[in-house]
Order: structure tokens, then sequence, then C-alpha cells
């Protein structure tokens, strides 16, 4: 390993400190660990030699987006919706290696996992109750697919928001020789692929395209299961954060008062479920991992309407919480950007997500793996 440092002119404010850790891995990628030194130098990890040119170039990067950060204003003091919370715990070991010898993990790459048949029949359990959920205010099903335009990505500002976890769909480009040199000799494809669509990282923006220029009739409630995509480079090292993640989402869309009024029923309904399960987790607002840009402004906005509240669910090993799921108010952001309209006026919109990786790595760190010793309500009821 490298070891080089970087001697900041100003002092990194403490709140910021995991948050500038996190996104010093996106400013290039032979950065191999990142940590903070007395808030005033920055040490970097390198696995090979790097010249000097291009560290003095890493340098400036790195200055530049701290700068930027240090822009976001202190957290308000958090704004508490729900609280479940266990001293004691079936496990308190850090379940990570176990699962991998279990095979209820299998790490197929950077951020790619496979789940085994235990934690396979808990997300099938854990969905099936939000779906029944959904269809006590008749949710509407729907199937959406892994990709997704990014045309219209861009046209709501994802890329502008998060360009650090965005993800491509792309093929060999429709020319003879590339495919047939692809195929017989070198795969560097990076010069040979056409990009044409986007990896979706939600679920609720392919509902929100689907109705793009339209006039809806009536309010509505919609659910979906998909698979989502969202890079973390070199954060993406267990469930906690995966680059392939499949999601259940329930989504509102019509007038003002019908979407405030089935998020907070919504909330309460998910909040007697994550009860009975005896998940130890607290429900708190939150803000997006909004990049950089008008970071300041955004998060502001967020925090004043209090718009995304977090589902973060303990992980007792470390004495620490994980994000398994989150209520996010969109207000009619997408309806103005969308053109979608009910009785004239744009509509209103808000999703509510749960992640059943995250879901599934919290429920086994807390209860373990023996699902003997699992609550009731889940063992009673696995397929």
């Amino acid at each position: 390993m490298i070891t080089k440092e970087i001697n900041l002119k100003i002092a990194i404010k403490t709140h910021l400190n995991n948050e500038i850790i996190s996104k010093i891995y996106y400013v290039d990628q032979s950065i191999s660990q990142v940590k903070i030194v007395n808030q005033k130098k920055i040490k970097l990890l390198f696995e090979d030699k790097i010249l000097l040119k291009k560290f003095n170039k890493i340098k400036i990067n790195i200055s530049k987006l701290i700068t930027k950060l240090s822009l976001k204003p202190v957290e308000p003091k958090k704004n508490i919706l729900h609280v479940n919370k266990y001293k004691k715990f079936n496990n308190l070991k850090d379940i990570r290696k176990k699962l991998i010898q279990d095979g209820e993990v299998f790490k197929g790459g950077d951020g790619i996992y496979a789940l085994g048949s235990k934690l396979t029949k808990l997300n099938i359990f854990f969905d099936n109750q939000i779906i029944s959920i959904a269809n006590q205010f008749k949710a509407e099903e729907f199937t959406f697919p892994s990709l997704i335009s990014s045309e219209k990505l861009n046209k709501v500002g994802y890329f502008d928001n998060f360009p650090q976890s965005c993800c491509f769909a792309g093929h060999i480009k429709e020319d003879y020789d590339i495919i047939d040199s692809f195929k017989l000799k070198g795969k560097n494809i990076n010069s040979k692929i056409s990009v044409k669509a986007s990896l979706s990282p939600t679920v609720c923006h392919h509902l929100y395209f689907l109705l793009e220029n339209s006039k809806i009739k009536n309010n509505m409630v919609a659910t979906a299961k998909s698979n989502c995509f969202r890079y973390e480079t070199k954060n993406m090292n267990s469930l906690e954060r995966t680059w392939n993640f499949n999601m259940r989402e329930i989504i509102l869309i019509g007038d003002q008062n019908f979407v405030l009024n089935k998020l907070s029923k919504i909330q309460k309904k998910i909040i007697t479920l994550l009860d009975s399960l005896k998940i130890s987790y607290i429900i708190e607002s939150a803000n997006d991992p909004f990049f950089e840009g008008n970071y300041n402004d955004l998060i502001s906005y967020q925090n004043a309407f209090k718009l995304k509240y977090e589902v973060r669910a303990d992980t007792p090993y470390n004495q620490s919480s994980i994000a398994i799921g989150s209520f996010n108010n969109s207000q009619n952001l997408f309806g103005k950007k969308l053109n979608i309209k009910l009785k004239n006026e744009y509509v209103y919109s808000a999703c509510i997500g749960f992640g059943f990786e995250r879901f599934a790595y919290c429920f086994v760190s807390q209860h373990g793996l023996n699902i003997n010793k699992w609550p009731n309500i889940v063992k009673n009821n696995l397929e």
C-alpha cells in the first residue's frame, strides 16, 4: 500500500466526516482507503504507485469536493416519527462471514450479491406483508423492467442530483468488425459499447414516466417490486450497500390531501408490521445523498418541509444502524416536470420503499440465523 496525505486549509466539520469519506472514493478509482486525521488532513491509501501528476489532480479534486460539501448546513435536530428499540438481541456477532459460510449470501463481485434459501424465504414473507398493506388501499400492481429511459431521468433532474450512483446499460455497437474482434480477441469493451439506457435507480420513476403528459381520472395507489441499481464504489462491501438490490414500493399519486392522508395511514400500517417483527429500529427525518451542486438548497428544502423519513434498523455488532426503507413526499415535483394532472392541477406524489437485501441483513443481524429463535409471526409463515 502507498500512503499519501493532503493537508487542508480549512478544518472539516465533524458532522460531515462519514459523508466526505464515502464521496472521496468517487474522486478516483485508484483510492483504496480514506481516513480523516484531526479534521485537517486526509490520508489516502493506494494499492499501487501513483504518479505525482495524477496525485496532484486527485488532491485538487478532493479539495473542490470538500469545499462544496462544507456548504451543507448543520443538520437540524432529527424529527422522530417512531421508536421501537431493544436492548437485548439474539445475536451480537458480526454475521457477515457466517452468512457466506452458511451459503446464505454469495458474492459475485463488488456490490453483487445473491441470497440463499433462508434469506430468500424471509424476504418473500416480508414482501407479502407489504403487499397486504398495499392491498388494503386497493393498490394497482405493476411490473417494471430493470432498464429505464436516460432521457427521462435527466428530465426530472436525477443525473444532476445523483451523478455518482448512476448506472447505464449498453451493448456492443452494430459493427461487424467490432463484433468479430470482440468475439475472437481481447474483451476490452470500453470503446465498443453503445450506451442506450440507464439501469433503474428506483421503482417509482417508472410509474411517473408512464404517466407523463397525461390527465389521470382518479387518485391512485400503485405498488411494484423491481431490481434497482446504485453504484457506491468502495462503499459496497456487504449487504449494507449493494450495487443491485430488490425494492418494493407503494406509490401514491393524486391531489395533495389524498397523498398526505394515505401516506400517514400507510406509515402507521408499516409501523405496526415492523413492531410485530420485533425489529429494533427508529423512523427519523433524513436527506437524500445529493452529490454537490445546489447541495445546500436541496437539503435545506427537504429539512424545512420534512419530506423524507428513513426507517433505520439496528446492527447490534457495531452499535450502528442501516436505512432499510423510507417514506418520501415528492410534493408536486413530478407532476410539474412530467405534466401529470388531475382535474387540471399538477398531481402530488409520494412513495414508500423497502430494500429487501438490507431488511434481511438487519433482521438476521438482530435475530441470528436460527429460525427457531425468530419471532413466531415470521417462523410460522415462511414459505
